[in-house]
């Protein structure tokens, strides 16, 4: 028999989150009044109640309630309340899911494990900087908000990306990842490719075509490049992040899609909106959650577990020598990732034997004028 789950919030975003995740799980009821959340905790046992905080002026009431009928009683929230004794069973959303779940009995150790570690196991490494990057993605994965990946070029913030939607909620993962690269649009289509085209919006257009963020609907979308998004073009997607309504170049009608917006850009958003290229409402919207991928510089001690890797992945049966390591390790890497494979790339065309020794090793002089 299933377990009995009651929310108890009218807060959007706390019933839209709780909804993809309990529903299935168990019998999962949302409630609209003290009134009813109250007759629920008389009527039933063993039961678990999510309940806004907001709601609770007194801590009175709160201890009052969670002692009835052997109930598990849990308090969410969405920001930190200051001036205000924190309850133990304080949960901040969306931080405290896999908390609820797994005292909930939802989910055993070994399910919470394997659920979601497999993806963030996909980033190669075990430094410090990498392993605060899993928890960022494990932590957002949680959320239904905007990412912003920011970071160099070369550091992987199309594979964090990848990764991120990968760990969504069931419902989401199953859908479309939709990617592409702001710069790579020409910006005189760039409007149509984003939001779709009307037939007979232009001359030479001859059908409905729809666009990157409405494929998307149900899914994710990851621009890449934001920070080069057209200021024009800027407002239209600020409403398509806050409000989830879209409209077609040359049509009069609105829509509504459910989307994930994950961004990602390796230019300085704040000096762009000092510069009066980049809205501040926008950033806004789009920062809710922002992860830096860390360079390659901040964590050498994953070169040889890539290297490795990057190996195994193109069937090639080289290993480096210790010294090849360290050479690696003592080069700045200025490109991050992709600098580094395009080097081992090279290394492995110019080494005699399986074993790849320094001397077969060549950092580009012209890349490292480039960089």
């Amino acid at each position: 028999m299933k377990r009995r789950l009651f929310l108890f919030s009218r807060n959007s975003r706390v019933t839209d989150l709780c909804s993809d995740l309990f529903s299935g799980r168990c019998e999962f009821e949302i409630l609209n009044s003290m009134e009813a959340l109250k007759k629920c905790l008389e009527d039933y046992n063993n039961c678990i109640f999510l309940c806004d905080y907001d709601f609770f002026e007194n801590d009175e009431l709160v201890d009052r309630l969670k002692v009835q009928n052997g109930h598990k009683f849990f308090l969410l929230t969405t920001k930190i309340h200051h001036g205000r004794t924190v309850p133990e069973n304080l949960i901040q959303l969306p931080f405290g899911i896999q908390y609820i779940l797994k005292l909930g009995d939802f989910i055993s150790e070994t399910e919470n494990n394997s659920s979601l570690k497999p993806y963030t196991q996909k980033l190669t490494g075990n430094s410090p900087a990498i392993k605060k990057l899993r928890r960022q993605l494990l932590k957002a994965s949680c959320s239904r908000d905007c990412v912003l990946f920011t970071g160099e070029s070369g550091t992987g913030k199309s594979f964090a990306a990848k990764i991120l939607h990968e760990m969504s909620l069931k419902e989401r993962k199953n859908k479309k990842l939709v990617m592409e690269n702001i710069t790579a649009i020409p910006e005189t289509l760039m409007e149509s490719e984003l939001f779709g085209v009307e037939g007979g919006a232009y001359t030479d257009s001859k059908g409905s075509r729809e666009g990157l963020i409405g494929s998307a609907d149900g899914g994710s979308v990851f621009f890449d490049e934001i920070g080069d998004l057209p200021l024009h073009l800027q407002p239209k997607l600020l409403l398509a992040v806050q409000e989830g309504i879209i409209r077609k170049v040359g049509s009069d009608k609105s829509r509504k899609v459910d989307v994930r917006y994950i961004f990602a850009t390796n230019k300085n958003l704040h000096e762009k909106i000092m510069e009066g290229t980049f809205r501040k409402d926008l950033f806004f919207r789009i920062s809710s959650i922002e992860i830096e991928i860390p360079p390659l510089r901040a964590r050498k001690e994953d070169i040889a577990e890539i290297s490795g890797e990057f190996f195994k992945k193109r069937g090639l049966e080289f290993v480096l020598s210790r010294q090849a390591v360290e050479k690696l390790q003592e080069y700045d890497w200025p490109g991050n990732i992709r600098e580094l494979e395009n080097c081992l790339a090279g290394g492995a065309r110019n080494s005699r034997s399986k074993v790849i020794n320094p001397e077969a090793i060549h950092f580009s002089e012209q890349a490292r004028r480039f960089w």
